[in-house]
């Protein structure tokens, strides 16, 4: 993370119920593109839960034509509660544009809108880090928490990530511990508290092994 902008798209595994601190790009998404883009079907995706009575979830890159509902979901102050941010108090058009465009560029993280019945409702994040680690996060608007959606989205972004990913042998998410909701979700996917970060005891550290 090397900007205020990046931090802002990078790090939420914050917000509420269903939250976790845990553009401009190469290739930004054509108004017309299909449901998945290339860089969504590499070795295990796309990935569509039609499990239980809840709505269809399914993940892909964030879109240039998403930048109207991304900057709904992401304007809201209680959406960005339990990040590590503070909410910029507003979010402008400018900065969600170039959030997604962040959102989009590859290397140091992997991305996916979360899509419940097709409609973005927010966003799961792998961070990766030096060792073999990986830091999971995920947001989603308010009008999805408390539907079990941050849980089966994380459960697709996580699934079969020992093949696309076989360096990856840690999973972590930093949550703060009043986010009784994101620890719920941790715990859906595996993740067990370890105990405080110890760069910040304000926060919790879950994680996990892959293998």
């Amino acid at each position: 993370m090397t900007s205020a902008r990046e931090k802002y798209c990078l790090s939420p595994t914050g917000g509420h119920t269903d939250h976790t601190h845990a553009g401009g790009a190469e290739g930004r998404t054509r108004l017309d593109a299909p449901l998945f883009g290339p860089a969504d079907t590499r070795a295990g995706w796309p990935g569509v839960d039609l499990a239980g009575t809840g709505p269809a979830i399914a993940l892909r890159s964030w879109q240039a034509r998403d930048l109207p509902i991304f900057h709904a979901l992401l304007d809201d102050p209680l959406v960005w509660k339990h990040m590590p941010q503070r909410y910029p108090a507003p979010l402008t058009r400018d900065e969600a544009e170039q959030l997604i465009a962040v959102a989009n560029l590859s290397g140091h993280h992997e991305v996916r809108a979360v899509l419940a019945d097709g409609q973005p409702v927010g966003q799961v994040r792998l961070e990766f880090h030096d060792g073999g680690r990986a830091e999971v996060s995920y947001w989603l608007g308010r009008d999805a928490w408390g539907r079990g959606i941050a849980a089966r989205a994380l459960g697709l972004m996580l699934d079969g990530i020992e093949t696309r990913h076989p360096q990856i042998t840690r999973l972590f998410a930093r949550i703060r511990p009043a986010n009784t909701g994101s620890i719920r979700v941790a715990e859906k996917v595996g993740l067990r508290v370890e105990g405080d970060d110890p760069a910040d005891p304000d926060w919790l550290i879950y994680a996990r092994r892959t293998r």
